[in-house]
């Protein structure tokens, strides 16, 4: 049938690029892996859990232990008092923080930040402990691998 067209045209060549040194050598980041889809969502996820659940303790303490001894009655309560004021403003900020390392992961941005979301996941600070350690597990691994780490700005 013949020879293809262009079959004797030169080649274009494109422009070449000039990367800054220790610089990613693309110009355009690649699309989200999905390694960091489903445990940057699940973080972000949890710490907002968390941090809703930090704000209904501030609001409502937990319930004191009921004790015989009216003195003792009255410690517990105030035990109860102050825990709830005390803690859950410094776990409130903690999961606040492990949100955002979700979020920072979704937008693979700030790397450390992502990082500090993984590692904050393992901490036990409520009922989200359960299922956020295996995930921060997750993250942290993923947030290891050489070919995500440098996909992050």
């Amino acid at each position: 049938m013949g020879h293809p067209p262009f079959a004797g045209a030169e080649p274009i060549v494109a422009a070449e690029l000039v990367y800054p040194p220790g610089q990613p050598q693309f110009a355009v980041r690649p699309p989200m892996p999905v390694k960091l889809l489903i445990p940057g969502i699940l973080v972000c996820l949890l710490g907002a859990m968390g941090a809703v659940n930090s704000i209904y303790v501030m609001i409502v303490p937990p319930v004191a232990a009921k004790f015989q001894d009216p003195e003792m009655q009255a410690a517990a309560n105030r035990g109860k008092a102050i825990a709830g004021m005390a803690a859950s403003p410094i776990v409130l900020v903690l999961y606040l923080v492990m949100a955002v390392g979700g979020l920072a992961m979704l937008k693979r941005q700030h790397w450390g930040l992502a990082l500090a979301g993984a590692i904050l996941s393992l901490v036990p600070c409520s009922f989200v402990f359960c299922v956020s350690l295996p995930v921060g597990v997750w993250s942290l691994v993923v947030l290891s691998m050489r070919d995500v780490r440098v996909g992050f700005r």
